[in-house]
């Protein structure tokens, strides 16, 4: 029969180790200064709400029944696409490169800008014909004496590269979220989006991205994130820039 009171002592060890911090609970040494900070506390409990809910929904699907949904959700998505319903979002700084690995700098600058401006009026036309309000921020069309536009674009620009680099983010506040709430309220919408051409100056390979962004809790939506194994042609990139803002303004 085992020694009731060795049981007592690798309890009391569990506890003392329990005690100390471990490497799953450095984070709150992190926090110590802000636990008694009301909007802190409030912030974090929205946070620990949404985690949750999140969570919860993780575990459904990956159940059975939660895997068979997604499978109808995706079948639905690759049939009608995505079917945002909105009626306007600001496009920040339309972004395009093309590459030539026969270049020592890997990067043909000059047609990279001349790129880039036949994809911000691409943009445009494709968001006029699909009756799609949209607000275009971008370094290249401001005058010297919009800086307040330029910072705009920088802060949404610092926003968005943290809401990237960190998946989980929207669970709290990013980064100056105030200022960006603020912007929001100024351009009449929540919806942001990120587009990008990267393509080969010899051989085949073409990258197209829409990454749509809402700005107050972090949402995001990979509108298009396709890797075509062909040249870059007009023909091409103007549909699949047309599916992208189709899929944003039309509805279920």
């Amino acid at each position: 029969q085992a020694d009731p009171s060795s049981k007592y002592d690798k309890i009391r060890q569990q506890k003392k180790e329990a005690a100390l911090p471990g490497e799953a609970e450095y984070w709150r040494y992190g926090f110590h200064e802000f636990v008694n900070d009301s909007l802190f506390r409030m912030g974090f409990e929205e946070g620990r709400k949404e985690y949750l809910k999140r969570k919860e929904w993780d575990d459904y699907m990956r159940t059975r029944k939660g895997r068979n949904q997604w499978k109808k959700y995706e079948k639905k998505i690759e049939k009608k696409g995505l079917q945002l319903g909105i009626d306007r979002i600001v496009i920040v700084n339309p972004f395009y490169l093309r590459a030539d690995s026969r270049d020592r700098n890997n990067v043909r600058f000059i047609e990279s800008e001349l790129g880039q401006e036949r994809f911000r009026q691409l943009l445009k036309e494709m968001a006029a014909s699909l009756e799609l309000d949209v607000q275009m921020l971008d370094v290249a069309d401001l005058r010297t004496d919009q800086s307040l536009e330029f910072n705009e674009i920088r802060l949404l620009n610092d926003w968005f590269d943290q809401q990237v680099d960190q998946d989980d983010l929207s669970l709290t506040p990013g980064f100056n979220q105030q200022k960006i709430d603020e912007i929001a309220d100024k351009y009449g919408t929540d919806y942001f989006l990120w587009p990008g051409l990267l393509t080969r100056q010899q051989g085949k390979g073409l990258i197209l991205y829409a990454l749509l962004f809402d700005v107050r809790t972090g949402k995001r939506e990979a509108v298009k994130f396709d890797y075509l194994h062909k040249r870059e042609q007009a023909y091409l990139v103007r549909a699949h820039v047309y599916d992208a803002l189709f899929q944003i303004k039309s509805k279920e």
